[in-house]
């Protein structure tokens, strides 16, 4: 009962690592959250633990600005 199954194997290689936010990080998602700027890590499909940045604004939060850097597990969460 301990053990993942290959299909939990395979989805654990999505998942994004748990952070912990700096005091600095915290007032910086709080001004997001409070101007309505959308910030998040974006899956690239068929390519586990890579992420890009997206971002949207208030006006068109339906556009989605994509980073064009690629960011791995450890950076995605300090960046994001």
């Amino acid at each position: 009962m301990g053990s993942l199954t290959k299909r939990q194997k395979e989805q654990k290689k999505y998942n994004l690592p748990e952070l912990s936010m700096t005091p600095q990080q915290s007032t910086y998602y709080n001004y997001c959250v409070d101007n309505n700027i959308r910030i998040s890590p974006i899956g690239i499909s068929d390519t586990p633990g890579k992420w890009y940045i997206g971002i949207s604004t208030p006006d068109n939060y339906k556009k989605i600005y994509k980073s064009k850097h690629i960011y791995d597990r450890p950076s995605v969460g300090s960046d994001v």
